[in-house]
């Protein structure tokens, strides 16, 4: 699946438990032929495998990949230029009075 693509909520946690289970299986075979790695060689595997995992989790969400529709957005520009109407004829009719 593509990362682009957007999953279900049990997909997602079905991909990125696959995806753990081959990382932590990676990570022992690559800690057992390195005993003597140096933790910031231990972080960097860490961070380049828990990397994938966000990848699911982040950009196969609906919310992560949709930006407001045309109609939406003018639909907000009308509400504020009604919003600024509404405003100005409150203080002049406060002026009245």
């Amino acid at each position: 699946m593509k990362p682009s693509t957007v999953s279900s909520h049990a997909q997602r946690r079905e991909q990125f438990l696959a995806l753990a289970a081959q990382a932590y299986e990676a990570f022992e075979t690559w800690y057992d032929q390195h005993p003597d790695a140096a933790f910031a060689e231990i972080e960097a595997l860490r961070q380049a495998l828990m990397g994938r995992g966000l990848e699911i989790l982040i950009n196969q969400r609906r919310t992560a990949q949709t930006s407001p529709s045309r109609a939406e957005r003018m639909r907000y520009a009308e509400f504020r230029t009604q919003g600024c109407r509404l405003e100005a004829a409150w203080w002049r009719a406060a002026a009245r009075r």
